[in-house]
């Protein structure tokens, strides 16, 4: 009968994936892993600014604090 859809005739749409700049991702990879924590430790020991997670414009133990709960959650 007309007005009736089949099976057939439907489709549907996904996300596969989805990067978010959440600021977690410190290599940058679309992934958030251990590797950005090992990332982050390599800026902060280098004083590089991209370890200034707090984006604060101080680079000092909070932005490591900040980090570590983000990773691991409350």
């Amino acid at each position: 009968p007309q007005g009736t859809t089949s099976p057939a005739d439907l489709w549907d749409t996904w996300i596969s994936r989805r990067t978010l700049n959440c600021g977690l991702d410190v290599d940058g990879d679309g992934l958030v892993t251990a590797m950005d924590f090992a990332a982050f430790t390599g800026y902060f020991a280098a004083a590089r600014s991209e370890a200034d997670y707090k984006s604060d414009g101080v680079l000092n133990t909070q932005d490591v604090s900040a980090i570590q709960t983000d990773l691991t959650g409350p």
